[in-house]
């Protein structure tokens, strides 16, 4: 800094809190993890996931020998890896559900792990995460209530915004619900607070919507599947395209059609994300 540098310090393990180079260095450091690894690898910052089809022995074993390669790695470049914390989710009907193992120890199987605070459920359902997010959501409202005197439509809105709606849109394109009660319970909070605004009492929800210029939070979502749709088609979000939007060919109008396979769009989006 200003032509001065520092004394050299020897780093042996992780990352400095609060270093500028850390997270850079950290990121060279780890940049060769899923070489020769043959599965689906996903690394961010010191959480990494391996995954793949899993339907016969010979499929089960190479998933097990990527595991190890991921072991022989950590244990080449002296990163211990906290086996106690890696858990292993198996997902579909055909999956073989076999024990894998980390440096001699078995690996707990669980039907629920988090990921970058999100629940993702083997079954691929979303209730359990609509439930975690209203909780949220709930009490922070509750919050607000018990401990705001001054209840003015203005200041209810900005904290609303700021503090409960995040709650329930924090990476909702990954966990959008599809089933009514779990729409109808992520509404119902909004449905909830909307009701503390002065005024608005004896009004229904979508009236009292209207009168303070808020959307359904259904509406917002589709709005923000749009939103992403248009930057993987334009290449903003580096997602493949060809799984998710196969070209049909040419259209009568400008471009091309776009034809969105059997499935619901964000059971394609999630399974993308989650196996990639």
């Amino acid at each position: 800094m200003n032509g001065s540098f520092s004394n050299w310090q020897d780093v042996t393990s992780g990352v400095p809190q609060g270093s500028v180079l850390g997270p850079q260095l950290f990121t060279i450091y780890i940049n060769d993890l899923d070489e020769d690894i043959e599965c689906n690898v996903s690394i961010f910052t010191n959480d990494t996931k391996l995954g793949g089809r899993v339907s016969s022995e010979d499929e089960a074993k190479r998933l097990q020998q990527d595991i190890d390669r991921l072991g022989e790695w950590a244990s080449r470049w002296q990163m211990e890896v906290n086996v106690g914390k890696c858990e292993v989710i198996h997902r579909g009907s055909k999956n073989r559900k076999a024990d894998y193992f980390l440096e001699g120890e078995r690996l707990d199987s669980v039907s629920v792990q988090r990921d970058l605070g999100d629940l993702v459920h083997q079954s691929q359902k979303v209730s359990l995460q609509v439930q975690q997010a209203t909780k949220k959501a709930n009490g922070m409202i509750a919050f607000i209530a018990k401990g705001l005197e001054y209840k003015s439509r203005e200041v209810l809105l900005q904290l609303y915004r700021a503090l409960v709606r995040p709650h329930l849109e924090y990476c909702v394109q990954f966990w959008s619900p599809y089933l009514k009660k779990d729409i109808l319970a992520l509404d119902g909070v909004q449905c909830r607070f909307t009701r503390l605004v002065p005024g608005m009492r004896g009004l229904t929800y979508e009236d009292r919507l209207n009168k303070l210029g808020l959307y359904s939070l259904e509406y917002r979502r589709i709005r923000g599947d749009l939103i992403e749709t248009y930057k993987i088609l334009k290449g903003l979000d580096k997602v493949g395209t060809e799984g998710l939007f196969p070209l049909v060919g040419e259209s009568i109008t400008r471009g091309h059609s776009l034809k969105i396979k059997g499935q619901p769009f964000r059971t394609e989006l999630r399974k993308h994300f989650f196996t990639h």
